[in-house]
């Protein structure tokens, strides 16, 4: 293209060649592609990060909801101990009358009532009782079958008055205490004795939550809770879905025979040793008090995740790989066995934590003893 100047004179005027456009065009598409890079990179890396806080937040909330429970364990208001409590029945394998006789048998015999098992679990099955009977297992929603299950009584802090949903209550002094049903405490339970919510609370972990019901294959943790209602019963109640697996282990301080090595129990309320759920005491024990309670979860994220395959190996509690590995906690066949998602192509897309907390019990025995007539104060 030629031009002239104002006096005349042509002027050559010059352009981009096709081989500078071409040039110029590649540089700009390698600057947008870095610039799609970079931002695919932030938001996958935004994208594990969100994952990664809500699995902590999963975390959090299911520990908070059961850590509060846990610590109030063996608390019978102002009675001292579970033998001072009126009402009371230890668990049978066969039909035994519960005092007083408006409570449950459901989930076994005198499960509801048996005060002197603070906490009480079952080892990779799903049995809340010594003797589950059937009508149990058609309260809760499809059971996972190789995870522990952990229950809890106690009496609560407050005091709820009957209503649409009254609970069961005990009322408690210096003395003693009484177990009572909804429509018994107002009338029985009378100033200056103390009355309070009775709590039997069963956790443990479903293959379904209810958010996403009918065999949606989104685990959850849920526990069964004691309550009056119109028919005495339990309640199935969801504490928050994405829990995989629930895994406990009981502190106890046990009380050795003379004969053996190890020193008798100085009722300190620190666990020397952690069995799981109905596990073999130490030999040499003669009794053991429960005095702390130690759980794993293990956490799944809500979503699989493109392109992310978790191959790691997950031993805890009692699931280890010496015993074998299962690449599907939802059946049976896979208690006390490590965990490896990868072999499961349906479960390998997903982001999972493991957390572990120990909770010790503010209702457990004294802080001093005496051994062979020698005074052992605890540190």
């Amino acid at each position: 293209m030629k031009t002239t100047l104002s006096d005349g004179t042509p002027r050559a005027v010059g352009g981009f060649s096709l081989i500078e456009v071409m040039v110029a065009m590649v540089i700009g598409l390698v600057l947008v592609a870095g610039a799609m890079q970079v931002y695919i990179n932030s938001r996958a890396t935004y994208t594990v990060n969100e994952t990664s806080a809500r699995l902590q937040e999963t975390a959090r909330y299911a520990l908070s909801v059961m850590e509060p429970d846990i610590r109030m364990a063996g608390y019978w208001g102002v009675a001292k101990e579970a033998n001072m409590v009126d009402g009371w029945q230890p668990q049978l394998p066969t039909v035994t009358l519960p005092v007083p006789t408006q409570i449950t048998t459901e989930c076994g015999f005198n499960y509801a009532v048996d005060l002197s098992r603070p906490v009480q679990g079952s080892n990779n099955a799903f049995a809340l009782g010594v003797a589950p009977i059937t009508n149990c297992n058609t309260l809760n929603n499809n059971p996972r079958q190789s995870s522990d299950t952990l229950t809890v009584r106690h009496a609560s802090a407050v005091y709820t008055p009957p209503g649409a949903n009254p609970r069961y209550h005990l009322c408690s002094n210096r003395g003693g205490g009484s177990l009572l049903a909804a429509d018994q405490a107002a009338a029985s339970c009378v100033v200056p004795n103390l009355l309070s919510d009775f709590k039997v609370t069963g956790y443990y972990v479903s293959n379904d939550s209810s958010a996403n019901a009918g065999g949606n294959g989104v685990p959850s943790l849920r526990y069964m809770d004691l309550q009056t209602g119109a028919v005495p019963g339990f309640t199935d109640v969801e504490v928050i879905q994405g829990v995989e697996d629930l895994q406990v282990q009981i502190g106890f301080e046990p009380n050795f025979t003379a004969a053996t090595s190890s020193a008798p129990r100085q009722h300190c309320g620190m666990a020397r040793y952690y069995v799981n759920p109905n596990g073999p005491m130490p030999a040499g024990a003669t009794s053991a008090q429960a005095v702390s309670v130690r759980v794993w979860l293990l956490v799944r994220a809500d979503t699989a995740e493109g392109g992310f395959v978790d191959g790691r190996l997950y031993q805890y509690a009692d699931r280890l790989a010496a015993t074998g590995v299962t690449s599907d906690l939802a059946t049976a066949g896979s208690a006390g066995r490590a965990y490896r998602p990868s072999g499961n192509a349906q479960l390998a897309p997903f982001r999972r934590l493991l957390v572990s907390r120990t909770f010790q019990l503010r209702n457990a025995e004294g802080t001093e003893s005496y051994a062979n007539g020698v005074a052992n104060p605890c540190p």
